[in-house]
């Protein structure tokens, strides 16, 4: 499979990236998230509907042929289902190569709607520091806009205070609902962590701090 960037991006992480500013775009390959999310389907879209894919918001779901489970030993160093409220219903998990990196996938969503909450968990693997920095430089420089801004609200900081550390959020209305998507992003060691979330429900500002703590601590406790 031809390896394009929109291919390692799930519905939460497409929506939080540059391709989908309110522009014109060259006619590329998307989800179709008018469906029920049990059958998404690709489809070719113009740059007039480049707004609707505002909707993606939800699940890890990569392009056909790009996803597999993600290893147990990678799996534990990253969110899991005590580090987040329990009401979720939907569980979704893929790997990946991108960013120069190995990538590994896990979302969980709080309903089936796009508007509903939900959260993802990339986790980057790169072969040392060096290139792990350069990844998570490049991951920012490619995520945030001026729009974005740091939110009053967050709290947590990592216990190691020379991680490369960012946390922007976003609030716009989509089909007359205000939603707050936001992209937290962290480089420990070799590893870089991208946390992609929609607020509501259960998942609160505070919810998402314990998150980031708990990544914070699997990270620093495998460099020990």
């Amino acid at each position: 499979m031809k390896n394009l960037k929109i291919s390692n991006y799930s519905a939460l992480f497409a929506f939080l990236t540059r391709h989908f500013e309110w522009r014109e775009a060259p006619r590329e390959i998307f989800l179709d998230v008018t469906q029920d999310f049990s059958s998404l389907a690709l489809v070719e879209m113009t740059g007039w509907a480049v707004t609707k894919i505002i909707l993606f918001m939800l699940l890890g779901i990569l392009l056909t042929g790009c996803s597999a489970s993600v290893p147990p030993e990678m799996r534990a160093l990253m969110v899991g289902e005590a580090d987040i409220p329990r009401e979720w219903i939907i569980f979704k998990q893929s790997t990946a190569t991108d960013w120069g990196g190995e990538l590994y996938n896990v979302a969980f969503a709080y309903g089936n709607d796009p508007t509903d909450p939900a959260l993802e968990q990339q986790l980057i693997v790169y072969t040392d520091e060096t290139a792990a920095k350069a990844g998570f430089e490049e991951y920012s420089d490619y995520m945030f806009v001026p729009e974005w801004q740091t939110p009053a609200e967050a709290t947590f900081a990592p216990a190691t205070p020379a991680d490369p550390f960012a946390y922007k959020c976003v609030t716009r209305e989509i089909e007359h609902v205000m939603l707050t998507n936001c992209f937290i992003l962290q480089q420990h060691g070799v590893y870089v962590s991208a946390l992609g979330v929609q607020m509501g429900g259960p998942v609160t500002f505070e919810s998402v701090d314990a998150v980031l703590k708990a990544i914070d601590e699997k990270l620093a406790g495998v460099s020990e």
